[in-house]
């Protein structure tokens, strides 16, 4: 083994430690924080109240709890649930709970329900959007999923 070797190698170990210590989020590199459902000044009560202030670039952060309300992304935004399993958007049996019409956003961590009503209607929608995430979500409660148009 030549002694090139153990200076590559120390040098990929390194490289790969500086990755894993610092996570490169691509998408969140210029934008706000914008908080749903907390106790503290500047928090919204509604997720559509904090997405029609948000803007492009920017994180919606939602805590913990069950948000009665249909949302509208129509901004390039990073909406993430506290815990996909205690982080609910509940329709109350209407149709459509999340519609998408923006290119760039990416939805994670939430359940989503009860978009039963009616039978044409979708949990989540997205019309003729680009790099969409869906992520880590679970849809129950809801006759059908997730509808995509081009």
């Amino acid at each position: 083994m030549s002694k090139a070797t153990p200076i590559t190698i120390t040098m990929m170990l390194l490289a790969t430690a500086f990755i894993l210590v610092n996570p490169i989020d691509v998408k969140a590199d210029s934008g706000s924080i914008l908080y749903v459902g907390g106790s503290g000044p500047g928090n919204y009560t509604r997720i559509q109240d904090a997405i029609d202030n948000a803007s492009d670039g920017d994180r919606i952060f939602v805590y913990s709890g069950t948000y009665y309300e249909k949302i509208v992304i129509d901004k390039s935004v990073i909406l993430v649930g506290e815990d996909k399993n205690t982080t609910i958007i509940d329709s109350s049996h209407s149709e459509n709970i999340v519609n998408i019409v923006c290119d760039n956003a990416t939805i994670s961590g939430f359940t989503i329900q009860n978009s039963d009503y009616p039978a044409t209607t979708m949990t989540i929608k997205v019309n003729t959007s680009e790099n969409i995430e869906i992520s880590n979500c679970r849809i129950i409660y809801s006759d059908r999923g997730i509808e995509l148009i081009q």
